[in-house]
């Protein structure tokens, strides 16, 4: 099976003038995009806020995500897309599964799901470099099933404006 990534590029406008005072642009070639799945079929008794490891990477370009912490850290500062699909398994006591996004500290997206359905949630963020996304469980003892079933994605949709060195 092969896939293509398609490139996502934009021109940055910087503030930088030339001796004639118009702007120079600067072409931003920063990729960072990732997905990754869940090698084991099932994953059970979690803690509560633990986070959800997928650790089977398939595409990690620009190096943001970590497949040990299942922590994605922006490499550079802008607004990114980040798409979460789990599919539930067994669950804790009233067989609902909950999983929260979070942005550095805070939930910024939630999952509910029934055992054996999937919930997806797509996220769009504007972050700084070095802020962390991760996926975490909800609930102590909770569960979800892996493989291909569960998955944990995002790509850089344009990179923010960064202190520029001069072009041309």
């Amino acid at each position: 099976m092969s896939f293509t990534i398609t490139r996502i590029c934009c021109f940055l406008v910087t503030g930088l003038t030339s001796g004639f005072g118009h702007r120079k642009r600067q072409f931003v070639e920063e990729r960072v995009i990732f997905y990754a799945t869940v090698i084991n079929h099932d994953i059970d008794h979690l803690g509560a806020s633990q986070a959800l490891v997928f650790d089977n990477v398939h595409e990690n370009t620009g190096n943001g995500y970590n497949n040990v912490s299942g922590h994605f850290m922006a490499p550079v500062p802008g607004t990114y897309v980040f798409h979460v699909t789990i599919c539930g398994h067994i669950a804790h006591v009233d067989a609902h599964y909950y999983a929260h996004i979070y942005v550095n500290n805070d939930v910024v997206a939630s999952l509910i799901l029934v055992p054996y359905d999937q919930s997806s949630q797509m996220l769009v963020a504007t972050l700084n470099a070095n802020d962390v996304v991760v996926v975490k469980n909800a609930r102590v003892d909770d569960g979800f099933i892996g493989e291909t079933y569960s998955s944990f994605s995002g790509f850089l949709l344009y990179e923010n404006e960064r202190t520029a060195s001069i072009v041309g």
